[in-house]
């Protein structure tokens, strides 16, 4: 048994460079679960924060790509990139009322590479910071697929579902393989510490 890594009381924060930071929020419906796109490797999280800080990337008529999530994590850190009460730029339709968590790894890893040692250390630290939210947001500890996102309900998804429902983007991540079981019920037993 892999010993769970523990979160950091506060998380280092490296802004984003886009974001929402007009509309102050007061209520959050869904935390979204993302990947990078990206190798599994330690430093991960900050390198993807650094990025996002710095991201240059434009659209073929020259214009910014926008893009940015909540937090960035990897197998030994997270980072924080938006404010919780700012919106990021993450999953089209569920933007607005959701906070994002990009994870190391690719959508088409298996649910045992998920679950290697590294991908059990991140998805631990993954599920403190979740149940710290759903504490925080009083957001049900609940798997909301893409018809429970068309009918409002509130709980926890993944981007591939939000693309299903609002048809606004082509992401699938985190993937098939993506321990979504698993991840909630490490979520619930941290919500119980």
């Amino acid at each position: 048994m892999i010993e769970s890594p523990v979160l950091a009381a506060t998380l280092p924060y490296i802004e984003s460079k886009y974001f929402n930071r007009d509309v102050d929020r007061n209520a959050i419906d869904w935390i979204v679960l993302h990947c990078m796109a990206s190798p599994e490797t330690p430093q991960r999280a900050e390198q993807c924060a650094r990025y996002m800080q710095t991201l240059s990337e434009v659209d073929h008529d020259g214009k910014p790509i926008k893009k940015s999530a909540h937090y960035y994590g990897d197998c030994d850190s997270f980072v924080q990139g938006v404010p919780d009460n700012r919106i990021a730029y993450h999953a089209p339709g569920c933007n607005e009322r959701g906070i994002g968590i990009e994870h190391a790894g690719q959508a088409f890893q298996t649910r045992e590479q998920w679950l290697d040692d590294f991908g059990i250390q991140m998805l631990s630290l993954s599920a403190q910071l979740t149940a710290r939210l759903v504490a925080k947001w009083n957001v049900p500890i609940v798997y909301v697929d893409a018809a429970g996102l068309l009918a409002k309900q509130r709980g926890i998804t993944v981007h591939a579902e939000v693309t299903k429902a609002f048809k606004r983007s082509t992401h699938t991540d985190p993937g098939e393989g993506f321990p979504i079981d698993w991840y909630l019920e490490t979520v619930r037993f941290f919500a119980t510490k």
